[in-house]
């Protein structure tokens, strides 16, 4: 199904949002901006973002798929 830029765009800020929300809640994983943090780092954040995302998605619908991000 194709989506429209607009609708893109608010998947986008809805996924920034929701990183923003998590990254607050995990004081024990790398902060700060993106760009200042090492591959080793911004490795350490997808993997616990990613489990994050499919403890939700199971949480909330267990049919739904585990949300991949690479």
């Amino acid at each position: 199904m194709v989506k429209s830029r607009a609708e893109m765009m608010e998947r986008v800020g809805r996924l920034l949002a929701e990183y923003a929300e998590f990254q607050r809640g995990r004081p024990d994983l790398p902060q700060g901006d993106l760009l200042g943090l090492s591959e080793e780092e911004l490795e350490i954040l997808v993997a616990e973002f990613q489990r994050y995302r499919a403890t939700e998605a199971d949480d909330t619908d267990p049919t739904l798929p585990r949300p991949l991000l690479h």
